[in-house]
């Protein structure tokens, strides 16, 4: 899943993603930063906690990933893109989710 970076993001080096509902599953996720050569970095890392099986929960829930500061060889600027991605086996897969809003 693709998401940019927002302006608030950026600010607080907080990303805030929100979900309109909580998946079945969880897992442990990744952000990576992709930049405009297509090199990726790792920037942050959140736990999913998933509603389970045959569940009717409705409740909203909120991704939150801690951002890195800027270094000679990353600044993160608004617009970056941000790949969201779940740990699977020995590696990460994409991911996609039912998101309301990001900040």
């Amino acid at each position: 899943m693709d998401v940019r970076l927002t302006d608030k993001a950026v600010k607080d080096r907080v990303l805030r993603i929100w979900l309109r509902r909580v998946p079945e599953a969880g897992g442990f996720l990744q952000a990576w930063h992709i930049d405009a050569n297509e090199n990726e970095r790792q920037i942050g890392s959140a736990t999913l906690y998933g509603r389970g099986v045959g569940s009717t929960a409705q409740e909203r829930a909120m991704l939150l990933f801690r951002l890195p500061s800027d270094t000679d060889d990353l600044k993160l600027s608004v617009g970056d893109r941000v790949q969201i991605r779940i740990e699977e086996g020995s590696g990460f897969k994409e991911l996609n989710l039912d998101v309301s809003e990001i900040e």
